[in-house]
Order: C-alpha cells, then structure tokens, then sequence
C-alpha cells in the first residue's frame, strides 16, 4: 500500500493494480517481481467562499468562510488549517468547513491538510489578501497649505473606484469623477462655502462578485 503513487524499480506508479517486472543480478540472472499495490488517493481542493474560488480579497477584520471539497470527514478524514505567513485565526482550524478572520493586513496563502485512515495526507492551498480598511474622512479644509486639500477615501485603488460623487445641501450634483476620486472643494472652479456635503462612493475589490457602496457626509471648512 502507498499514498499518492509508489516507485517501483524506477518507475512511478500512481494507480492501483499488479505489475511485474524483471531483475537481473550482477551475474546476469532474470528474475519476475509481482508488485500487488493499492494506492490510496485522497482528493482534497480548498476554496474560499464558494467552490472554484482560489483567490480574492476581504477588508481588515472581516471574516471569510473557507471550505474543501469533497468533504469527506464522515470517511474519517481529518482536516487542518494553517496560513503562511502564521497569524491568522481559524475558528475551527480542524475541520473541512470553518472561517477565518482578516486580523492583520497582509497577503496569505491558506492551506488545507487533509489526512485519512491510512495516515495519508494530502493539501491545498488558497490565496487571501486582506486590505486595510477604508477610511474616509469626515471633514476636510482646501485652504491651499497642502494638508487635507482634497476630500478622498484612504485604501482604495482609483481603479477600484466606479462612482464618486458631491452633493450639495440642496441635492446638486456638484463633483462626479470616479476616474480621480478625490474633490478640492470646487464646483465649475467656484470654490465651495463651509457646509456639510453628501458623498456616495462605489468601488469593488479584486475578485469580489458584487460592488459595495458607502454613503455619508463630509464637512468642508473653510
């Protein structure tokens, strides 16, 4: 018995079955060899989400569902979570289905262990990036001294970014740019008064499968 695949005489052997072969000694004698070999396989594909999801990305502190397929904990199979680097938590880390939580930003590779009765053991490996949260500010001052200009979202890609937009206290549309998300305060090159504006912001992260949208209100003072 072997786990994955056997050598046998030079060759690698990965599927179960009798093979022969031939010897021959430092005298030049033949001799038959009958190898009777079972190989014990155990299929183990990792995703993050839902099945086929190899790669994506979560913000700081979010959690993310991970899995393996098949599950085949029921045929006593084991499993084991790990991350490299070390450090993020999976809650449970033995199990075919569990989570794990975005505590550090960073880039992850995620592996799953699997392990069977015959202490075979086989792995996966996922890819997760965690991103720090957003943040956007609540106020801004575009005075010209290069400190706090410009009312923007910190942690975003511009590319990220597909709606970015200023309203008045009136309702205007007064800034709608997603190609340069960041607003100095003006409207048709009219330096805006201090006063509370409303923003809406859609972006969506690298392999997400749906856009996220934030409204608030950002004070401009003057």
């Amino acid at each position: 018995q072997a786990c994955g695949q056997y050598v046998f005489n030079g060759r690698v052997l990965s599927n179960s079955g009798r093979y022969i072969d031939t010897l021959t000694n430092q005298v030049g004698c033949d001799s038959l060899v009958f190898l009777d070999l079972i190989i014990h396989t155990l299929p183990v594909q990792a995703y993050l989400g839902q099945p086929n999801v190899r790669d994506t990305t979560i913000w700081q502190d979010q959690t993310m569902t991970l899995g393996v397929e098949p599950d085949l904990t029921q045929q006593g199979v084991t499993y084991q979570w790990s991350s490299i680097p070390n450090g993020l938590p999976f809650s449970p880390p033995n199990a075919a289905l569990t989570t794990v939580e975005g505590n550090t930003a960073n880039s992850y590779v995620l592996v799953s262990t699997a392990t069977d009765l015959n202490n075979c053991t086989a792995s996966d490996t996922v890819y997760l990036t965690v991103r720090p949260t957003p943040l956007i500010p609540d106020a801004f001052t575009p005075n010209g001294d290069n400190i706090n200009d410009q009312f923007g979202v910190l942690h975003l890609q511009d590319q990220e970014i597909q709606q970015f937009k200023i309203f008045n206290r009136w309702g205007q549309l007064i800034y709608n740019d997603p190609n340069r998300p960041r607003w100095d305060g003006q409207y048709q090159g009219v330096p805006q008064p201090t006063a509370v504006y409303v923003y809406i912001l859609t972006y969506q992260l690298p392999g997400a499968d749906r856009s996220q949208t934030i409204r608030g209100t950002v004070t401009l003072l003057r």
